[in-house]
C-alpha cells in the first residue's frame, strides 16, 4: 500500500514537473509569437513605405521622360529656327555684297580717300576736338563715325605709324551716353582694354581712334581740349 502511494506520488511529481514545463514553452511561445507579430508589423509597415516610394519614384520617372521629350522636341524646333535664321542670314549678306558692288565707287576730292560709299580725309595739324570738327564741316563734311569692323580696319590702314586721332563720338550731351555726331547712339563700341575710363578723374567726353600696328585699331575716351590729328569723313 505503501508503495502505492509512493508510486502515485511520484507520478503527481512527474505529471506537475511536465505540466510546468509545457506552461514554460507555452509562455515561450506566447513571447517569440508577440516577437514574431511586432517584427511582422514593422516589415509590413517598411513595405507599404516602399510601396509608396516606388509609385511616388515611377511617376517621378514618368514626369521626367515627358519632360525630356518635350524639351527634345523644343531643342529640334530651335534647331530649325536656327538653321532658317542662318540660310536668312546668309542670304542678306549675299544681298548686301551684291548691294555694295552695285553702288558706283564714289569720286573723292583730291588728298580724300574712297572706302566703300564715304570718303576719307587724315589732316597733318593737330587741333582740338572742336575745332577739328569745325574743320571737317569747312570742307563739307564732319568726324568720320565708324560702325563697323571692316571700317575701322579701313581707318587703321591709313595711318603708317601709332597715332591717336579724333573720331567723331562724344559723350559731352550726357555722361556715359555715347553719340555720333549725327546725333546716332553708339551701338557697335571697338573701345580699348579698360576704356572708357575717364582716366585720373579727367572730363574725357571725346573719342580718339588708336592706331594699331596690326588688326582693327581701338577706341580711347581722352579730353576734347587736347591737340591731336582727326580724320574727316563725307
Amino acid at each position: 500500500m505503501i508503495n502505492k502511494v509512493e508510486h502515485l506520488h511520484d507520478k503527481y511529481n512527474f505529471s506537475n514537473s511536465e505540466k510546468e514545463k509545457i506552461e514554460s514553452s507555452h509562455q515561450n511561445l506566447t513571447i517569440s509569437k508577440e516577437t514574431l507579430q511586432a517584427t511582422y508589423d514593422v516589415l509590413a509597415k517598411a513595405t507599404d513605405e516602399l510601396r509608396t516610394n516606388y509609385k511616388s519614384l515611377v511617376q517621378e520617372r514618368d514626369e521626367l521622360e515627358n519632360t525630356c521629350k518635350n524639351a527634345t522636341v523644343e531643342k529640334d524646333l530651335l534647331k530649325v529656327k536656327n538653321d532658317n535664321l542662318t540660310t536668312e542670314r546668309d542670304a542678306l549678306q549675299v544681298e548686301v555684297d551684291r548691294l555694295r558692288a552695285a553702288v558706283p565707287a564714289r569720286n573723292c576730292p583730291t588728298g580724300w580717300t574712297t572706302f566703300q560709299s564715304s570718303c576719307y580725309f587724315t589732316s597733318v595739324e593737330k587741333i582740338n576736338w572742336r575745332l577739328a570738327r569745325e574743320n571737317c564741316k569747312t570742307k563739307g563734311a564732319d568726324l568720320a563715325i565708324i560702325k563697323s569692323t571692316e571700317e575701322m580696319t579701313f581707318v587703321n590702314g591709313l595711318y603708317s605709324t601709332d597715332k591717336e586721332v579724333w573720331i567723331g563720338l562724344t559723350d559731352a550731351g550726357l555722361e556715359g551716353q555715347w553719340k555720333w555726331v549725327d546725333g546716332t547712339p553708339l551701338t557697335t563700341p571697338f573701345w580699348g582694354k579698360d576704356q572708357p575710363n575717364s582716366f585720373d578723374g579727367r572730363n574725357q567726353d571725346c573719342v580718339e581712334f588708336w592706331h594699331r600696328a596690326t588688326g582693327k585699331g581701338d577706341w580711347n575716351d581722352e579730353n576734347c581740349n587736347l591737340e591731336q590729328n582727326f580724320i574727316c569723313e563725307k
